[in-house]
């Protein structure tokens, strides 16, 4: 969030700690944990993040009255990720900003519903591949290969080793 909107990341924690509108200035700066204030953090008591985004030219002061009184979360999702507000340049940011794509919900559904229907007709059954992952990259061309094994993941609970002892013992998870 902090890179898509060009702001520091202790401000966007601050937003989310505190629930303030964006359209108005911190109360305060949310120490997290070993995230350090810049030098000019004292701003943000007195300058909203949204009056900042006007400021440096990614909102419209008239698109701006219209997130006022909305949480960062909002701002994010609807401004960023559905392209609503900011006004995103060539060379505007340094690095990439993974964005959700708008539809990426509802081709996970339909693609999730593909394999519970072809689950339980036994023509598609024999057809269906074992594997319980599909990806599908939207900015590769076709075809691709969609199903693939199921890798573990950074946070998963099948990584976790107390889960894991728990699980091979048989034992109880209280």
């Amino acid at each position: 969030m902090a890179a898509a909107l060009g702001v520091h990341r202790l401000r966007i924690l601050s937003y989310f700690a505190s629930e303030f509108p964006v359209g108005k200035p911190l109360s305060v700066v949310t120490p997290v944990g070993d995230v350090a204030a810049p030098a000019d953090a004292d701003t943000w008591l007195t300058s909203s993040l949204l009056a900042d985004l006007v400021g440096n030219g990614r909102i419209t002061a008239d698109a701006a009255t219209l997130w006022a009184d909305s949480h960062i979360g909002q701002l994010y999702n609807e401004a960023v990720c559905g392209a609503g507000l900011l006004a995103a340049t060539p060379g505007s940011l340094d690095r990439d900003v993974v964005v959700p794509l708008a539809h990426q919900s509802a081709l996970a559904g339909v693609m999730l519903a593909t394999s519970v229907v072809a689950a339980f007709v036994p023509e598609l059954a024999r057809q269906r591949p074992v594997a319980a992952e599909m990806r599908l990259d939207l900015l590769a061309g076709l075809p691709q290969v969609l199903p693939r094994p199921r890798n573990r993941t950074p946070g998963c609970l099948c990584a976790d080793p107390v889960f894991f002892r728990a699980a091979s013992a048989d034992e109880d998870i209280d």
